[in-house]
């Protein structure tokens, strides 16, 4: 029985919902200090394997856990990464 190997390129997308943060209030209208800025966050991470036509599909968590091992992704990175782009796209 032979055996074949094949190798392919597959494109990963991460999507992830972004909350904006919160501005912060320096002082209150009556005077109260405020409080502090808070800023954008990211969560609910969802990855996509993108097929040569350009179709997305989810890749289920189980199988993301398997291929992808918590200590193998920075998840603080890629977090940082999609906030950069979403505060990019808002101007």
């Amino acid at each position: 029985m032979s055996e074949t190997n094949y190798t392919t390129e597959v494109e990963i997308l991460i999507r992830a919902t972004v909350h904006p943060g919160d501005p912060g209030v320096h002082t209150f209208a009556n005077g109260d200090p405020g409080y502090p800025p808070t800023g954008p966050e990211a969560d609910d991470f969802k990855i996509y394997a993108v097929d040569e036509d350009g179709n997305e599909h989810e890749i289920p968590d189980e199988l993301v856990k398997a291929l992808f091992p918590a200590e193998a992704i920075d998840w603080n990175h890629v977090e940082e990464r999609i906030i950069d782009r979403w505060e990019t796209e808002q101007g």
